[in-house]
């Protein structure tokens, strides 16, 4: 919890609470209300961060998290994580060019701006989810309180179509149900005009209200176009820097890997076959964004790659350098594992984390 001393940006609710948040209701708004273990928490996560940020870094968070939170929550565990390194920091101090990047942070050796992006990945997923999320309602508005629901398919209904078809068809599903589930659950398979519900009926009261299983988000992966676009158009903000530039960016862990990076960044590993289909070579392809012919000095020195960020964790950033950057970065990056292309041998090399930075963040923890 917040010591006396820490100022409280996100205080305790006055009424008891414990409900979960619903599917499109604000963070912001979630902590305001919640007092379940996970809610305090978060507010003493929040509240313990921003007390240790500069005064125009907590001013730029409380003016962005309403209306963009995730990246400002990634631009908060930015922050936390180069003071975690032993940065002292500044926060959109304008560069030679007049813009201001997110984070000018100066080491005991050589100072370094930072800045973070958090791309949208796969949105086509998010918009999936918006689709589903009022079907999702209108069966846990009907489902009995004394069983359990998981959904594993939902008929293509989109945000502007009819419900009415698919609200019948789940009042006639749970109005026809057996007393008592024999074989302890009960699956349903319905076809609608515009495609099928599939639910399965399981005993026991759901303690939320909500079901249990919810369907999954079948798309394409784009997370190495994404990681290349967000370099390709955070370059106007940095360029002409007088002093070495990381670009940090977000990787959510459900669309995300650091071999998306490896591919965007440097390039991917391809192997040749023959007609039998047996391999009979394999290379290495220098595709990536930083792996072009070019000599002259790159606009980065760098990516700073965050798997999973969340108020529960993160991991450690992942450096990967440019194979241009002829100059020194802050010497204790060199606890962070890196990745870097090797165009002599034509492959990527990596050197393993020797830290734990990020466990000096104090995240969320669970009772």
């Amino acid at each position: 919890m917040p010591t006396s001393s820490t100022k409280l940006w996100y205080p305790e609710p006055g009424a008891s609470d414990d409900s979960p948040a619903s599917r499109d209701e604000h963070t912001l708004d979630w902590l305001a209300r919640c007092t379940n273990w996970k809610a305090k928490e978060c507010r003493r996560f929040l509240n313990e961060s921003l007390a240790e940020l500069p005064d125009q870094a907590v001013k730029s968070f409380l003016q962005n998290a309403r209306h963009r939170w995730r990246s400002a929550f990634f631009e908060l565990i930015v922050a936390r994580t180069l003071q975690a390194l032993g940065a002292t920091l500044k926060t959109e101090e304008p560069n030679e060019t007049g813009r201001r990047p997110d984070f000018t942070a100066t080491f005991a050796d050589v100072p370094i701006v930072v800045e973070a992006v958090s791309p949208v990945f796969n949105a086509e997923a998010g918009e999936k989810i918006k689709t589903q999320k009022p079907l999702l309602e209108i069966i846990e508005e009907h489902k009995p309180d004394d069983v359990r629901c998981a959904v594993w398919k939902l008929p293509n209904i989109g945000l502007a179509d009819s419900k009415k078809e698919f609200k019948t068809a789940i009042k006639s599903i749970f109005s026809t149900l057996p007393d008592s589930l024999d074989d302890g659950r009960l699956d349903i398979v319905k076809q609608l005009s515009n495609g099928d519900i599939h639910i399965t009926i399981l005993p026991g009261k759901s303690k939320l209200g909500r079901v249990a299983i919810e369907p999954i988000i079948a798309v394409i992966g784009n997370c190495v176009d994404r990681i290349g676009n967000a370099v390709k158009e955070k370059k106007n903000q940095v360029r002409d820097s007088e002093v070495p530039v990381l670009l940090a960016i977000e990787a959510p862990e459900i669309w995300c890997d650091l071999e998306d990076f490896d591919m965007a960044l440097f390039g991917q590993t391809f192997e040749r076959v023959d007609l039998e289909g047996r391999t009979v070579g394999t290379g290495f392809d220098a595709s990536g964004i930083f792996a072009s012919r070019r000599t002259d000095d790159p606009t980065y020195a760098g990516v700073l790659a965050f798997p999973g960020v969340g108020f529960k964790k993160c991991s450690d950033p992942v450096l990967y350098l440019h194979p241009r950057f002829r100059g020194s970065l802050p010497s204790v990056l060199a606890v962070l594992e890196c990745h870097s292309y090797n165009r002599e041998t034509n492959r990527i090399e990596i050197r393993e984390s020797s830290a734990n930075i990020m466990k000096g963040l104090n995240f969320v923890k669970e009772p």
